[in-house]
Formats: C-alpha cells, structure tokens, sequence
C-alpha cells in the first residue's frame, strides 16, 4: 500500500521538477526517459544482488514441497474468499472510486489559467490534482494502518470462535 503512494509521489515531483527544469516539451520527455531508465536500472541491479542476500534466500527457499500440494478446489477458494469478503468489499469500492478520479483530475484548470503567470500555467494542475491527493493518500494509508490491524485481529479471532479453521483452508 505504501509502495504505490510512494511511487505516485515520486512520479508527481519528477513531473513537477520536470516542469521546473524543462523549457520546452522534449527537453520534459527527455527528464522522464532519463529518470525511469534510471529507475528501472537500479531496479535490475538489486534484484540481482538481492538473488546472493541470505535473506531473501531464506523465504525463496525451496518450492519442492510446495509441488507435492494438490491444487486448491473450487470450494476451498470460495471458503477463502468468505473468510476475507469484508476487504473483497472495500477493494471494490476502492476500484471504482479509483477510476473515476483518474478521469476528473485531467479537466481541472486554473482560474487564472491564461495570465502568463507560470503558477497558474505550468504547476497548478499537478500540485493541486495530483500531489495533494496523494499526500492525503499515503497520510491516510498511514493513519488507517494501525484500524485496520485492529480490526483484522477481531475479525480473525470472531471467526475462530466460529470455529472455522483458516489453515484447513489453505492446506
């Protein structure tokens, strides 16, 4: 959860340093091409070096006695999702929220858009549509954390007096 409000973040400050930086549209292009080439490359270069970690060693491990399972059933996995419809719910609502904000930020325009002041040309749109929304997303992902832990741990223990077993449906 954290990653992808960190990941939005810092997709928002490179467009606005990109702005900042860039006079023209290639030179922004060239910022954006350089920056994820860049990303992408770190990116390959700790995933190699995280293959030689003992760490990740350690949970990889080996997956010989994952083979000998025999595949869920259809009725185990409709168990599982009962076991977890609550947050099934809440990523629905989730989703559709989501694709409907995408859309709306793209209209907003400043009202003294127009006036030559680069405020209102060049960096309003991003900061207010989208690095407001969000820093509000990750405070608030931060903020519900420790709810949802809550409420996750009395929801598990509601179901163990119910005397379902959750680790008979994932055997």
């Amino acid at each position: 959860m954290y990653g992808s409000g960190c990941s939005s973040l810092f997709s928002i400050f490179l467009q606005i340093l990109s702005l900042a930086i860039g006079k023209d549209p290639q030179s922004s292009a060239l910022i954006f091409f350089v920056s994820g080439t860049t990303v992408i490359g770190i990116a390959f270069l700790l995933g190699l070096v995280s293959d030689h970690l003992q760490f990740y060693r350690y949970y990889v491990g080996d997956s010989s006695e994952d083979i000998k399972h025999p595949p869920k059933t259809f009725k185990q996995l409709l168990q599982a999702g009962y076991c977890i419809r609550h947050i099934i719910i809440q990523l629905f609502f989730v989703l559709v929220c989501m694709t409907c904000t995408g859309p709306v930020t793209y209209l907003v325009v400043s009202e003294y858009y127009g006036n030559g002041n680069p405020w209102n040309e060049k960096y309003f749109v991003p900061v207010v549509t989208f690095l407001i929304h969000d820093l509000v997303g990750l405070v608030t992902k931060y903020f519900a954390r420790p709810l949802m832990t809550v409420s996750l741990s009395s929801f598990d223990n509601k179901y163990r007096t119910l005397k379902i077993d959750s680790s008979s449906i994932f055997r």
